[in-house]
């Protein structure tokens, strides 16, 4: 089992101290936008792990045009870092131009999939990389939806070329919120298109569990992967999500131990 950590700079200088024996790390593409020490601590420690390099303003399922400055961004940071991974989401984050600084969902039917394929087929053109594509948790549903949520991803990448990373955390926040059969979903998934894994914790607000990555990873979720693993390729690697309520580094790897 390939496991690894989504890491934010400032646990940079522990990884580069302690060395922990972990296969990947992951961080997030805008944080490198701008220049400064933390390329070159990137640099450092891609000497040593795998890299994947996750974005979250792609604009993947929007109707916005695609930002061709922001993929200039993301290519220079493949040039420099040469990341293994490179993802982004089934959702949008932009309309008329503003960025809306969240993770909205889309509609799962015809029209919104033509347009996902679209734009993933442009994106991977400029970068000249493979996209793997997450599931988001959401809160809410479009009555234009009438394709199955797996349907439509299964679709999306097998029309795009594109892989799948699975966030088993949004699938259980989507099942405890919304009633999703997470068995169904996992049951008709293309595991052959899964390229990556997120694992992460949820918290409780207003009757809701919502997806902050402040919490340990819940049973559920960890039960959910323990009956996945015989399905995902060898090479998928697990990163564990981590944001808010960070605890230590040491902490942060004893998760391995629940897996």
């Amino acid at each position: 089992m390939q496991v690894g950590l989504s890491l934010h700079t400032e646990m940079f200088d522990a990884v580069l101290e302690h060395q922990p024996d972990i296969a990947w790390l992951e961080v997030v593409a805008e944080n490198f936008f701008s220049a400064g020490g933390h390329h070159d601590k990137l640099l450092r420690l891609r000497e040593d792990y795998d890299l994947s390099l996750h974005c979250l303003n792609m604009n993947i399922g929007g109707t916005d045009a695609l930002d061709d400055m922001y993929l200039q961004n993301v290519a220079a940071l493949c040039a420099k870092f040469q990341p293994t991974l490179l993802s982004g989401h089934i959702s949008y984050e932009t309309h008329a131009g503003e960025c809306l600084h969240d993770l909205l969902p889309i509609p799962f039917n015809t029209e919104s999939l033509r347009n996902s394929v679209a734009r993933v087929g442009r994106i991977q053109e400029t970068l000249q990389r493979r996209l793997l594509l997450e599931n988001i948790s959401y809160y809410t549903e479009y009555e234009e939806s009438d394709i199955a949520e797996v349907e439509f991803n299964n679709a999306l990448a097998k029309d795009s070329g594109a892989g799948l990373l699975l966030d088993l955390n949004n699938l259980w926040v989507n099942h405890v919120n919304l009633r999703y059969s997470v068995a169904d979903y996992l049951a008709a998934l293309h595991w052959d298109s899964v390229g990556e894994v997120h694992l992460a914790g949820g918290e409780e607000q207003d009757n809701l569990l919502i997806d902050t990555h402040g919490a340990a990873v819940p049973a559920q979720v960890l039960a959910l992967l323990r009956t996945s693993q015989d399905k995902l390729p060898a090479t998928a690697p697990i990163i564990y999500e981590r944001d808010t309520n960070i605890p230590s580094l040491p902490d942060l790897l004893r998760f391995r131990e629940q897996l």
